[in-house]
């Protein structure tokens, strides 16, 4: 959980290596589930550095061990989303996307709406790369709808940073500003 705690908190590094330390002693343990979501989670704290290559290999393990166990599906959502922002950024979009989308449907299926929000943003951000504009300003807006009703000026404050690039990319610099600002609202308010 520390290791959690860190790579949200901006502190990436640490958390990939409490997420090492802790990774270790599950093999140890042989607690394939606890091993899979800490792989899962590490492997996005390697995205997060930029460093695909590892963050897929975790996430590819991860999705190895959980395979189709019905209850291990949120686990295997995780990695999917994992596995699918890595290989988009290794230029297999078109792989990326697809793990998203399998990701997406199991994360609706549980009910879990912060996990379906981040996804619909991780959606858009990919889209808005790939210049599918309609299904990027679709995806951030049903991440917007998920994050107000969560009311958490956090994940509001990320999220209209990112609508804010994609206004500006789409040459609308008015609602850039106001989405920008908008960010900037919430980003204070989370402290």
């Amino acid at each position: 959980l520390q290791g959690v705690t860190a790579l949200m908190g901006g502190q990436v590094r640490r958390g990939i290596e409490l997420l090492s330390q802790a990774e270790s002693a599950l093999r140890i343990s042989g607690d394939r589930k606890r091993l899979a979501r800490t792989l899962a989670r590490r492997s996005m704290g390697y995205y997060f550095l930029s460093n695909y290559q590892e963050g897929l290999n975790d996430a590819e393990e991860a999705l190895a061990i959980v395979g189709n166990e019905s209850d291990l599906q949120s686990i295997r959502a995780l990695a999917l989303r994992a596995r699918g922002v890595c290989l988009h950024s290794l230029d297999r979009t078109t792989e990326g996307l697809n793990d998203i989308e399998q990701a997406l449907d199991i994360f609706q299926s549980l009910d879990d709406i912060p996990n379906t929000a981040t996804t619909y943003q991780e959606l858009g951000i990919i889209h808005r790369s790939t210049g599918d504009l309609e299904s990027a300003q679709s995806a951030y807006m049903k991440a917007e709808g998920f994050w107000r009703a969560e009311n958490n000026p956090y994940r509001l404050a990320d999220l209209f940073n990112n609508m804010g690039v994609f206004y500006h990319h789409l040459g609308d610099y008015d609602l850039a500003v106001t989405t920008f600002n908008e960010g900037l609202k919430y980003a204070r308010l989370a402290g």
